[in-house]
């Protein structure tokens, strides 16, 4: 039971890979095997299990490389303990129509809440229909296609066994899983409405940061009081910053100095954009840099609310 997912949504779908309660059946390189991997700053490791084979390995690395192939490694023990290829599973006489799931899909859930935003903006996938077949698309991976097998599961071309399942709850509301991870079908209008508010966040911040650092050079901040004060705010987050830079990361989730400022600073930039445009809103002579800022201002604060909304401000890094 350490490695079978048992009685969720994927395997009553009939996937029979995916999370069990420690391990999760992988298929990988042609085989099938109970796996658990391990990350953090600066390390990786691998376990997996061969129960019917009586054969097993494990590996640890003290190298976290953002361009190596550490899949290679996996590859080397498999091929070394001469493990049993899986039989490839064939399709079914009824399969899906494949025309019903193209669209725009998101996690549900994603695997940590603190990163729920970060899911919702980059881990998003985008299933189009290819001569009955699917292509999941993604910012983050190449494309992958997927073949029908059943009513309710597809499998990858580069997998033995189903390696997705299509689960529909009672509302109607389509799901994919891989038995790892779950997206639910949604409207394309949810993506492009966030990415439009990220879009004229930064738009806003980039204009702060560059006028206000010219209206330094040319000592007229201080008189252009519309970006005064979010200007320093901004200004202010070198602290932390600094003060992270003299710590190890082992430190970074621990409340300390700079952890502490980070959140104020962080805090404060809302409130610091609410009350800059109101004020600068109640000026009744407007040229045309006091437009420009007052644009900058709310561009901005609406992106801090959305950050708001979804747990990103303050940041605060010692929960």
């Amino acid at each position: 039971m350490l490695g079978y997912p048992d009685n969720t949504n994927a395997e009553k779908e009939g996937l029979k890979i995916g999370h069990g309660l420690a391990f999760a059946m992988r298929d990988r390189h042609g085989v099938v095997g109970m796996c658990h991997p391990g990350t953090t700053l600066g390390f990786r490791a691998n376990i997996c299990l061969f129960p019917e084979e009586k054969k097993a390995f494990f590996y640890s690395i003290n190298t976290d490389s953002e361009t190596a192939d550490y899949e290679q490694f996996n590859e080397i023990f498999i091929n070394h303990l001469s493990i049993k290829k899986a039989q490839q599973t064939q399709a079914s006489d009824k399969v899906m129509d494949t025309s019903t799931l193209e669209g725009l899909y998101l996690p549900a859930p994603n695997n940590m809440a603190e990163f729920e935003w970060l899911d919702l903006m980059f881990n998003f996938k985008w299933l189009t229909q290819q001569d009955n077949q699917l292509v999941m698309k993604s910012l983050q991976k190449k494309d992958r296609v997927l073949i029908p097998l059943s009513t309710s599961l597809l499998s990858a071309t580069d997998r033995t066994q189903a390696s997705h399942a299509i689960i529909t709850d009672e509302k109607n509301d389509i799901y994919i899983s891989n038995g790892l991870s779950t997206y639910k079908k949604q409207s394309l209008l949810i993506i492009v409405a966030y990415w439009f508010s990220m879009i004229l966040g930064l738009l806003g911040l980039t204009y702060i940061t560059l006028i206000g650092t010219l209206r330094i050079l040319i000592n007229k901040l201080a008189k252009n009081k519309a970006v005064f004060w979010p200007y320093l705010n901004l200004l202010a987050l070198s602290i932390p910053i600094f003060l992270y830079s003299r710590q190890s990361f082992l430190n970074f989730g621990e409340l300390n100095a700079a952890s502490l400022l980070l959140t104020v600073i962080s805090g404060l930039l809302t409130f610091n954009l609410l009350l800059s445009s109101f004020f600068s809103l109640r000026k009744k002579q407007k040229n045309n840099w006091h437009k420009w800022d007052i644009s900058a201002l709310l561009m901005y604060f609406q992106f801090c609310l959305v950050l708001f909304y979804w747990g990103v401000l303050p940041v605060i890094f010692w929960q």
